[in-house]
């Protein structure tokens, strides 16, 4: 996570949204120049579907948000996975106890092919 935090400056200069709170979740956006993130935290012994409304950050249907980093209770995934945006808002599943970290423009930092979307994979 804090190569995470060096290499994208949108978690270390960027103004902080409140995206989303509920029971057990969490979800807030940063904005920095032309990069928007989004972190989201779950507390939930459950999985769950969630949808972010990233609209509010000025992420819109025609960007693509990468995720660099997703957690779980036994471990984590650093490998970058690609999501659309679909009708201002992100949808994901969240693992119990989990967390993830999503990047605009993720070709800027991350070497990215196609074949990583979420969709496509299943995640």
């Amino acid at each position: 996570m804090t190569g995470i935090h060096r290499r994208l400056p949108v978690f270390s200069k960027g103004s902080v949204k409140p995206l989303l709170a509920g029971s057990q979740l969490l979800a807030y956006g940063r904005m920095y120049r032309q990069y928007q993130g989004v972190v989201v935290v779950s507390n939930s012994p459950d999985s769950r579907e969630v949808e972010i409304p990233v609209w509010q950050l000025g992420v819109t249907d025609d960007m693509i948000l990468g995720r660099p980093m997703l957690t779980w209770e036994e471990g984590y995934n650093a490998g970058v996975m690609l999501y659309c945006v679909k009708g201002g808002s992100l949808n994901v599943t969240m693992p119990a106890y989990g967390a993830a970290v999503f990047i605009s423009r993720p070709e800027d930092f991350y070497p990215v092919v196609n074949s990583r979307f979420a969709v496509e994979t299943g995640e």
